[in-house]
C-alpha cells in the first residue's frame, strides 16, 4: 500500500531531515551549514552569505545566525533573477 503525502507534511520531514543532518554535524564538530551559499566564517565567528552568479562569487554579508544568512541569499538570490 503506498502512502500519500501531503505538501506540508514533506515539507515538515524535509525541515527535520535538514534539523538532524546539522545537528549530526555540529556533533562532530563541523560548522557547514544546510543551506546553499552559506557558510561559517571562524575568524568573527559569524555566519556569511554568498552567491555564484557567472561563476562569479559574490558576498553578500555577515550575520549572527545562520538562517538569517540564508534568507539573506535567498532576497539577494531573488533581486538578480528580477534583474535578468
Amino acid at each position: 500500500m503506498k502512502m500519500k503525502i501531503n505538501d506540508n507534511e514533506l515539507k515538515e520531514k524535509i525541515n527535520v531531515t535538514k534539523k538532524l543532518y546539522y545537528i549530526l554535524g555540529m556533533a562532530r564538530g563541523s560548522k557547514s551549514s544546510i543551506y546553499t551559499g552559506v557558510s561559517f566564517h571562524k575568524g568573527t565567528n559569524k555566519w556569511e552569505a554568498y552567491i555564484y552568479i557567472k561563476d562569479k562569487k559574490h558576498y553578500v554579508g555577515r550575520f549572527e545566525d545562520e538562517e538569517a544568512a540564508a534568507r539573506a541569499h535567498d532576497t539577494y538570490a531573488k533581486r538578480c533573477e528580477c534583474q535578468n
